[in-house]
């Protein structure tokens, strides 16, 4: 289990999206290059407050950030689901460019 704090999130611009939470990195070795699913497994919690989404942001080395939000509502079948097997699954597509190093960057940009 992996804890990202602390949160400093406010407001979230392309160029800054990585420098507003925590940041949690993944290095992985491809043989070769298209696409793939990635997959994020988190607590099944609700936002902070109405203020607040579940957001995280997924990239693979520098290509275009992905944010996600994966928040639920009251009990909605999403979150039963969540709920009874402990965990929210959050999928995300993206691209690999080429066969080699590669950095998976996953970031918090909610507070908990």
């Amino acid at each position: 289990m992996i804890a990202l704090t602390p949160i400093k999130k406010n407001n979230i611009t392309d160029s800054h999206i990585h420098d507003t939470g925590a940041v949690i990195e993944y290095d992985f070795y491809s043989f070769s290059k298209g696409k793939v699913q990635i997959n994020v497994y988190c607590l099944p919690l609700h936002a902070l407050n109405n203020g607040h989404k579940m957001q995280i942001v997924v990239a693979i080395d520098e290509d275009q950030p992905q944010v996600i939000d994966y928040r639920t509502f009251d009990r909605s079948e999403i979150w039963k689901q969540n709920v009874l097997r402990n965990m929210a699954i959050i999928q995300s597509g993206s691209l690999v460019s080429s066969p080699g190093r590669h950095t998976l960057k996953i970031t918090a940009i909610d507070p908990e």
